[in-house]
C-alpha cells in the first residue's frame, strides 16, 4: 500500500475522530442544557406548589377567622335576644 494512501487514510481517521469528539461534546452540552432546563422547571414547579400551599393555608386561616366572626356574631345576637327576653319578662311581671 502506498504511503500517501496510508497517510490519507490516517488523516481521514483523524478527521472522523475529531468530528466524533465534537459531536460527543455537542451531545454533552445539549444534555447539560436539558439538565439545567429540567432543574429550572423543577424549581419553578416547586415554587408554584409552595405558593399554592401558602394560598391554601391563607384561605383556611381566612375561613377560620370568618367562622370565628360568625360565631361571635351569633353569640352577640343570642345575648341580645336573651337580654331582650329578660327585659320583656321583667316588664310583664
Amino acid at each position: 500500500m502506498p504511503t500517501f494512501y496510508h497517510s490519507s487514510s490516517t488523516f481521514h481517521d483523524l478527521l472522523t475522530t475529531f468530528y466524533d469528539l465534537l459531536t460527543t461534546f455537542y451531545d454533552l452540552l445539549t444534555t447539560f442544557y436539558d439538565l439545567l432546563t429540567t432543574s429550572y422547571d423543577l424549581l419553578t414547579t416547586s415554587y408554584d406548589l409552595l405558593t399554592t400551599f401558602y394560598d391554601l393555608l391563607t384561605t383556611i386561616v381566612h375561613s377560620l377567622t370568618t367562622f370565628y366572626d360568625l360565631l361571635a356574631t351569633i353569640d352577640q345576637s343570642s345575648t341580645g335576644i336573651y337580654n331582650l327576653s329578660m327585659a320583656f319578662l321583667k316588664k310583664e311581671r
